[in-house]
Order: C-alpha cells, then structure tokens, then sequence
C-alpha cells in the first residue's frame, strides 16, 4: 500500500482492559493448558460477537486487534447522525462483557468518536489514545464508559422515540455517579428474551462469581472495590427486575 493511501477517518473506538489477566498470566504460567484455556475464553467471547456483527452482508466497517491484556474495536462512521455505528459498538460490547463475566473475567473500557487509522499492521490517531485514557484514568471499575460527546449525541437521538417507548440508551446504558454513562451487559439477559430458569441460573452464577472474588480480595482493597462496585450494580439490577424473578432476595449480594 502507498503512503498516499493512508489517511485517518472518523470511528467509533473502544478500548478495553482484561482485569487481572496479568495475574491470570502469572498465575499459570507454568500450566499451558489453563494459560490456553484462559486465551480462548477472551479470544472466544470477542470474536464470536464480531463475527455476528459482521455476518451483516451490508457491515464492513469494523476493525479490531487484540494485544497482551487488551482489547481494541474501531467501527467506521458511515450514516448521517451515527446512532447506528454507536449501538452496534455498545451491543457488541455488552454480549462481550456478558460472556466474559459469566466465565468469571471482568473487563473495563472507554468509548469515544475520533480519527484512527487502522488495517492489518498499523493502529494509530488519537481514536486509540483517548479510548486508552478514557479506560485507564476514568473507568476506574469493571465498566465500560462512553465519552460526554457520544452521551450528548444518545440523548438527542433519545428525543425521536416516543415518550411511551422504552429507548435503546434506557436499556442498555446508565447513567453512573460521575456522570458517565456505562454499559448494562446484563440487560442483554433481559432482551434476549431467555426463559426464567435461564436468566435466573445466569444471574446466580454472575453473583456467586462476584461473592467468591469479594472473599478473594478480602485484604485488598484496591482490588476489592471493584468487586464492591460489580456487586452494587448486579443488586441495582436485581432490585429493578424483582417482578420477573420467583425469589428476588436470593439473587441479591450482601456487601459487607
């Protein structure tokens, strides 16, 4: 390829961060079966949703590379107002960070809109390094963020649904403490219209999950926060869907 023919164009980036991958690494480095399972559930998780998304005969506007304990999508701007290219990054992410958590691996991100060059050797613009900073300085918790521009630009597009009709930010976003809006990823259980011993028994294991890191991470607080964070935001949950669950109580995380 010419020099001439590499130019930065406007995407929708997120950069994520596998939590604990490191120790993950450490932990079995001398175990190459539990180091290749672990790799597989990651690769897995991420490719599977990609591939779906790009099945679409009419999408082939995204990108994406995978490094040490990181992951990065890019999903070229293409329609007029981009609320397209937004929930399909949102979406995406949500059936990622879904499948991740149910096997127990959390991850944390940033999203924004800005110039990136991409293709199969190069990644560069500031779309990569303001998704980097948005992960790494903001997010703090086993999140993933959208930048204010991309908020700004949800609620606008909330104001072309009917007041009666629940908009897809109400399902799949919310609104956190800073400000920011984050990814619902168990939402997903909802949407999928899965049955209620399914959606009951993934909700159970998501919370036996976060009770056994809770204890894990006992002495750490550093690391333990996270989990405090994770097992507010699965009681939120809970508490909203009470009405569709047989024993609400059961689901709920006592945070100590």
């Amino acid at each position: 390829m010419s020099l001439n023919q590499i130019k930065v164009e406007e995407y929708v980036c997120a950069f994520i961060d596998v939590l604990g991958f490191k120790n993950m690494i450490t932990e079995c480095k001398e175990d190459s079966k539990m180091l290749n399972d672990n790799l597989h559930k990651v690769l897995g998780a991420l490719e599977n949703e990609i591939k779906d998304l790009q099945s679409d005969k009419d999408f082939n506007a995204l990108d994406y590379k995978v490094f040490s304990d990181n992951i990065f999508i890019g999903i070229k701007l293409w329609s007029e107002y981009h609320e397209n290219e937004i929930f399909d990054m949102i979406t995406t992410l949500a059936k990622i960070q879904l499948n991740l958590a149910l096997e127990g691996i959390f991850i944390r991100g940033g999203v924004v809109i800005d110039k990136l060059y991409i293709d199969e050797r190069i990644i560069f613009g500031p779309g990569i390094i303001n998704s980097h900073v948005l992960e790494s300085k903001i997010s703090i918790y086993p999140r993933i963020i959208l930048s204010h521009e991309i908020k700004d630009m949800i609620e606008v597009y909330s104001n072309f649904y009917d007041k009666e009709d629940e908009t897809p930010a109400e399902t799949l976003l919310i609104n956190d403490h800073d400000d920011y809006f984050y990814i619902n990823y168990l939402s997903l259980l909802i949407e999928d219209e899965e049955t209620l011993l399914v959606i009951e028994q993934k909700l159970l294991d998501h919370k036996n999950i976060i009770e056994v890191n809770l204890n894990k991470f006992d002495k750490d607080d550093k690391i333990r926060i996270k989990f405090c964070w994770l097992a507010s935001y699965h009681n939120n949950f809970i508490q909203k869907y009470r009405s569709l669950l047989e024993n609400p109580e059961k689901f709920k995380i006592n945070i100590k």
